[in-house]
């Protein structure tokens, strides 16, 4: 009876505990995490004990990720070739190039590194911001990838993203394009992709020129049938000065004459004949 009276208030006690707690259990004081220790896929996260989480790791990441397979590191300053945390890429054409060579899954940035675009993302590889360099502590840094116009006529985009069939990311980074006046000016182009995942990421494409035309649209349906008209006056017939051969206009009607002669007039006498011989 007592076994069963202990057991659930043990339970209760196991379930319950947090930061402060565990450590007065002397079995688990060891296994339990401290507040702001380094946690998550290469220690980019720290314990929240007000949370009980990690927060600020590499969100989304596959749990059976390693921090020297999959990986890689890029920072304001570095000047290594092995992209980790102690000797990064110091450029981020070189990190996304080891990425798709080695088959990296994420590139995370230190510092406010400035990125010369445009660049096209690569399969399967998510990016990461928001990491003070040398520490590479959860910090207010924002990567920024900017890219310049173009020859005039040709479409300026700053970050492409076609026919991915894997799930990625792009994390507190910024992507910006410079002024655009003779072509179309798009920030980020994201098409026939599978599915990308934009967390505190912010997006400025700056002036475009003028779109091509458009192609002429088909014919539309055919119109109803229209009310009849209203019929009208007959005309006046005239004679156009500048037309003098033309047909004159149709003669007036003349009136029956019934007027009486005037009598004739009596002829004169005729000479008198001459003397008789």
């Amino acid at each position: 009876m007592t076994m069963y009276s202990l057991y659930p208030l043990l339970l209760v006690t196991l379930l319950s505990v947090g930061c402060g707690l565990n450590k007065s259990i002397p079995e688990y004081a060891a296994q339990a995490p401290k507040c702001d220790d380094p946690c998550g896929l290469c220690d980019l996260g720290r314990y929240s004990c007000a949370k009980a989480a990690c927060i600020g790791g590499l969100t989304g990441m596959p749990e059976d990720a390693t921090c020297d397979e999959d990986v890689l590191f890029v920072s304001v300053g570095g000047q290594g070739d092995a992209g980790t945390k102690e000797a990064p890429f110091g450029s981020f054409t070189d990190a996304l190039d080891a990425a798709q060579d080695r088959g990296a899954i994420a590139i995370v940035i230190g510092g406010d590194l400035q990125i010369d675009g445009p660049i096209s993302l690569i399969e399967g590889t998510s990016i990461y911001g928001g990491y003070a360099p040398n520490t590479w502590e959860s910090s207010t840094a924002r990567p920024k990838i900017f890219s310049n116009a173009p020859d005039p006529g040709v479409a300026l985009v700053g970050v492409r993203a076609e026919q991915l069939t894997q799930a990625i990311s792009l994390n507190r980074i910024s992507i910006e394009t410079a002024p655009h006046d003779s072509g179309p000016n798009i920030g980020l182009l994201a098409r026939d992709s599978f599915s990308i995942t934009l967390r505190d990421v912010v997006v400025l494409a700056q002036g475009a020129g003028n779109g091509a035309d458009g192609i002429q649209g088909a014919d539309g349906e055919p119109g109803t049938t229209g009310a009849p008209g209203i019929q009208a006056m007959p005309g006046e017939e005239t004679v156009h000065e500048a037309c003098p051969n033309s047909n004159g206009a149709r003669g007036g009607f003349g009136q029956q004459g019934n007027t009486p002669a005037e009598p004739g007039q009596r002829a004169p006498q005729g000479a008198i004949g001459g003397a008789i011989g």
